[in-house]
């Protein structure tokens, strides 16, 4: 394993992927991040198109972990509740770890549940540590059942890294991001366990380790710390205000707009 600094894979871990914010030019940009996550044109934040009550779809707000989670349990919950398909393009909510599994195993949420036996197969020491960090992000939107599904997605990348040499770099490129997205979920072993069978796998997060421009710096250092407060609190009376009888959907919109409210912009 290559020598270095695996502490930011935490979880206050703050960035993205290079293949979802960094254009053809390797330059950090707000247009190709829509581009990657199918932002309709109306949505877009790049086009001042941004909607009171509606969350922004803009790097800050998706490199922060926590949002990250939770924004994809909500989502994917709703989703299995009512069979829908993960769509590549057209969802302004669209969560990037949704559309990564499902370009990695299409239909991943709408398996049936006795076919999941990944997580099952664990020992119960394991099996309730995997829970446990699950859980700590996004509390237990979706249930037992989601937290299967994903962890399904975690184990058949396993079998997809020990063939990582054999990948063309498209390949490469895809399992590196479904990796970072197993990360978001399940915490820092996977990468930890990732680095010992593709070491060369922080190539493919250059950004997030620090590999930035002067200019990169300047444009993120500003908002960086102030989202953190921002997002902390939101995602905190997000938890707080969540129940049963909690809409989800109007719980999460009450979290993007103070997000929004935070003022926090791409400059």
């Amino acid at each position: 394993m290559r020598d270095v600094d695996v502490s930011i894979f935490d979880k206050e871990a703050f960035g993205l992927p290079d293949s979802c914010i960094l254009d053809k030019d390797g330059n950090l940009s707000q247009v190709h991040f829509e581009d990657t996550l199918g932002i309709p044109r109306k949505y877009r934040p790049s086009r001042g198109k941004a909607i009171r009550g509606d969350f922004q779809p803009t790097i800050e707000v998706h490199s922060q972990r926590k949002f990250r989670a939770i924004h994809f349990c909500t989502m994917v919950a709703i989703q299995v509740a009512k069979k829908l398909p993960i769509i590549p393009s057209g969802d302004h909510l669209a969560s990037w770890e949704a559309q990564v599994f499902n370009r990695f195993v299409p239909g991943w949420h709408l398996a049936q549940i006795e076919t999941c036996t990944a997580l099952s197969a664990l020992d119960e020491k394991e099996r309730e540590k995997v829970t446990e960090t699950y859980r700590a992000l996004a509390g237990r939107k979706g249930g037992d059942a989601l937290i299967a599904f994903a962890y399904e997605i975690y184990a058949t990348l396993q079998t997809a890294l020990d063939n990582w040499q054999d990948c063309d770099e498209g390949r490469r490129q895809l399992l590196a991001d479904v990796v970072f997205a197993c990360f978001t979920l399940f915490g820092p072993d996977v990468i930890t366990l990732a680095l010992r069978k593709v070491p060369t796998l922080f190539d493919y997060y250059t950004h997030m380790m620090g590999k930035r421009t002067p200019a990169d710096q300047k444009s993120v250092s500003g908002v960086a710390g102030k989202f953190k407060v921002v997002a902390g609190r939101a995602l905190l009376a997000a938890h707080k205000s969540h129940s049963e009888d909690t809409n989800v959907v109007a719980t999460m919109l009450s979290f993007y707009e103070q997000v929004r409210d935070s003022g926090c912009r791409w400059d």
